[in-house]
């Protein structure tokens, strides 16, 4: 086998190889592949709303409280919203509680037009840095924190989530005695 005849091959190897990537590739978000179980005591914080409220975690005990730091640049983040807004909705009188945490370095202003655009049914934070390195989601957004009725973190999620995983992890939660 001579030089050339190595070259094509490798050369042929490797096209189709790019050819194979490319055919298989998908547009669509990458979902969250882990649930990781955590059982520690969430971290207490106490913020402003972006309505001007005083929020904490303390305030929300006996709820199970879903945490989701999120940025106004983050497609996937802008995917999710509806679900969670939905499952507030259904859950809320069962003892859901939303919390919508928005990791923006900006200024508030484009948080608050942004949420203004969603119309949120439950409180949004602007948190720029603090919580999310408490909460373990200042490396990638979004980051779902699902905490018991006993103020535990039970869940991590980072990315993505799926619906019915989200769905199937609050009715756990819910059912479990406070």
């Amino acid at each position: 086998m001579n030089l050339r005849t190595i070259l094509i091959v490798l050369v042929g190897i490797v096209a189709g190889y790019l050819a194979y990537a490319t055919l298989n590739r998908s547009d669509k978000p990458q979902t969250a592949d882990a649930v990781e179980l955590e059982f520690a005591a969430a971290p207490e914080f106490t913020s402003t709303t972006l309505d001007g409220n005083k929020l904490s975690l303390d305030s929300l005990a006996g709820d199970v409280v879903l945490v989701n730091f999120w940025a106004t640049w983050c497609a996937p983040c802008r995917i999710e919203m509806p679900m969670l807004k939905q499952l507030q909705s259904e859950f809320k009188e069962d003892g859901l509680s939303i919390v919508g945490v928005s990791v923006d370095e900006g200024d508030t202003e484009i948080v608050v037009d942004y949420a203004n655009e969603f119309q949120f049914n439950y409180p949004v934070l602007h948190d720029k840095g603090t919580m999310a390195r408490d909460y373990s989601a200042e490396y990638a957004v979004p980051t779902t924190v699902v905490i018991d009725r006993s103020g535990r973190v039970r869940h991590r999620i980072i990315g993505l989530v799926e619906e019915e995983v989200l769905r199937t992890i609050v009715l756990e939660l819910l059912r479990e005695p406070v």
